[in-house]
């Protein structure tokens, strides 16, 4: 655990957690955020024309996958 968050429960329900970033770690968090996205960004802009499409391909059948098991979670199993 390197104290990146910190951790209380919700007054109003004493079941949930509330999460949120520890003093001074928002601006870590973010810096490390954009040294990610700044790989991906790159490492996006090397792929050739094909590989682009097949990646966003990809991408869009994984948003498909994650949004018919978003409906199936919120709607209950289909029997």
């Amino acid at each position: 655990d390197h104290k990146m968050v910190q951790r209380r429960h919700d007054p109003s329900d004493r079941r949930v957690v509330l999460v949120d970033y520890a003093p001074g770690m928002q601006d870590i968090a973010r810096r490390m955020m954009e040294g990610r996205r700044q790989r991906l960004v790159e490492a996006v802009n090397a792929l050739t024309d094909e590989e682009a499409r097949a990646f966003l391909k990809g991408l869009r059948l994984l948003v498909e996958s994650f949004d018919g098991a978003k409906e199936e979670a919120a709607n209950g199993p289909h029997r």
